[in-house]
């Protein structure tokens, strides 16, 4: 597997984390990662294609990476991001014309993967992300290689299949006549739109609020 989709696994499991414990480890892992490109480069960095993409997905899943980029300018990283995005459209526009280049065993490997671990991508989807990691490959290359899929059910009809599993949470704010305000927790079940659990608490907290949906389930 390419090094950026590793990377790119790392993020989406470290957003199961607390937000202060994964900012501490992304913040070291960035600072190890540039000094390792000084220490390669010397005075003036050099990045190889691998470091454009690492700076790529940790911008599209890492909101504070501009204040912890040394290298270059946020402004560059954007950049990247730009030129990945122009290609795409411009091989996109091109799709289908005699003659076009076809693409490599890992690029297909790549579209593989992408479409088996992330089932609810579309095909665009999937073609923007090969586009911003620079695989400009075109919507009707990735149906080609992705694999045969039965075609996704309509959002309708997955809720009305689905609609006995479903439950739903949320909070709204109560005051009183002191004008005190209080958080209420609900949790209802949408086949029979029944109140499945409910509380109240002055301060809500994460630990709060999973021992509700502990209660309620």
């Amino acid at each position: 597997m390419a090094m950026w989709v590793y990377w790119r696994l790392f993020l989406v499991g470290l957003g199961m984390l607390g937000r202060q414990r994964r900012d501490l480890i992304l913040e070291n892992v960035i600072l190890r990662q540039q000094l390792a490109v000084w220490e390669r480069s010397g005075r003036r960095p050099r990045l190889h294609r691998r470091d454009r993409q690492f700076w790529s997905v940790t911008a599209r899943h890492w909101t504070p990476w501009r204040a912890h980029l040394q290298l270059v300018q946020p402004a560059t990283v954007i950049g990247w991001h730009r030129l990945a995005w122009r290609r795409y459209w411009r091989w996109k526009s091109q799709g289908g014309r005699p003659g076009r280049t076809r693409i490599g065993p890992e690029i297909r490997t790549l579209i593989a993967r992408l479409a088996a671990e992330n089932p609810t991508w579309g095909v665009r989807r999937i073609a923007a992300e090969l586009a911003v990691l620079g695989h400009p490959v075109s919507a009707a290359t990735v149906q080609r290689y992705r694999g045969n899929r039965p075609p996704s059910p309509s959002w309708r009809a997955f809720l009305r299949l689905h609609v006995s599993e479903i439950w739903a949470a949320d909070f709204f704010i109560a005051q009183t006549l002191p004008f005190r305000a209080f958080y209420v927790f609900v949790v209802i079940r949408h086949d029979r739109r029944r109140l499945m659990h409910w509380n109240v608490t002055r301060h809500p907290t994460q630990a709060w609020v999973w021992q509700q949906i502990r209660e309620a389930t």
